[in-house]
């Protein structure tokens, strides 16, 4: 059984130039809820990431409990950031560190966001460039 719920609106919008000509445009999109757990929009920023670090954003559809953990480009993982968040939007700060404290040097890593709720457990895998 699917929980979802979806709906199809369309917005018009119409508008006048200096000289009283109208433009008419017209948009359609679908919003939808769903019950699933789903991260989407995932986006380190900045990209590439100074040495200093930066945020993991993402969109997640329910509160969840996250597990972010970097990894270089070799597979070794080099740190592990934990946090709750709520529905919507959400970033989580990276220092730019490893877990023993020491900065990172300029390479690809890659992440992968691992996000619990209800029982239910979605994991999404990222790239993203350290470069000073």
């Amino acid at each position: 059984m699917c929980d979802d719920v979806e709906s199809v609106s369309i917005l018009k919008i119409l508008a006048f130039d200096n000289l009283n000509k109208p433009a008419v445009k017209t948009v359609s999109f679908s919003v939808s809820e769903s019950s699933d757990l789903s991260i989407s929009d995932i986006l380190p920023y900045p990209n590439p990431m100074p040495k200093s670090g930066g945020d993991f954003t993402f969109m997640i559809s329910n509160n969840a409990e996250i597990i972010l953990d970097v990894y270089t480009i070799t597979g070794k993982k080099i740190n592990s950031l934990k946090s709750y968040v709520t529905k919507g939007f959400n970033k989580i700060s990276w220092d730019g560190r490893d877990k023993h404290g020491d900065k990172v040097a300029n390479n690809t890593y890659f992440y992968i966001i691992k996000a619990s709720a209800e029982g239910k457990t979605v994991t999404k895998r990222e790239k993203f460039i350290v470069l000073d």
